[in-house]
C-alpha cells in the first residue's frame, strides 16, 4: 500500500487520469484531477509519479506531430483551398507529445 501525502502528484488507474492528491485518510485518497474533477478513490487505485512532469499530447497539432499550413502561390481571392500540405509541428517537434508540469495542468 502506498503512503500518499497532501500534493504528491498521482495517476489515477479507476479515471485513467494524472492528479494531485488534496487529502488523505487511512486507505481514501482526494485527487484534483488535470481535468478540474475532485474524486475520491482506494490508495490502491493509485500510483505515486516519481517525477512532476507527465508526457501529454501536443496542443497544436492535437498529438498527430503534423499540421497543415498552405502552400498555394496564387492570391488569397484565387485560392481553390486544395493547396495544404503537412510539415512537421515547431511545437512538439513532429513528436505529437510535451512533457509539462503536472502542477500547471491543475
Amino acid at each position: 500500500m502506498n503512503d500518499f501525502n497532501e500534493g504528491d502528484p498521482v495517476f489515477v488507474n479507476k479515471y485513467k487520469e494524472h492528479g494531485v492528491v488534496e487529502y488523505c485518510e487511512r486507505n481514501k485518497v482526494i485527487v484534483l484531477l488535470i481535468n478540474g474533477k475532485t474524486v475520491q478513490c482506494q490508495s490502491f487505485e493509485c500510483e505515486l509519479l516519481e517525477d512532476d512532469e507527465i508526457e501529454v499530447d501536443c496542443e497544436c497539432c492535437d498529438g498527430s506531430g503534423l499540421i497543415e499550413v498552405m502552400k498555394c502561390r496564387n492570391n488569397s481571392n484565387e485560392c481553390c483551398g486544395g493547396c495544404f500540405e503537412s510539415v512537421n509541428c515547431d511545437e512538439c517537434n513532429g513528436n505529437g507529445k510535451l512533457m509539462k508540469d503536472i502542477f500547471e495542468l491543475i
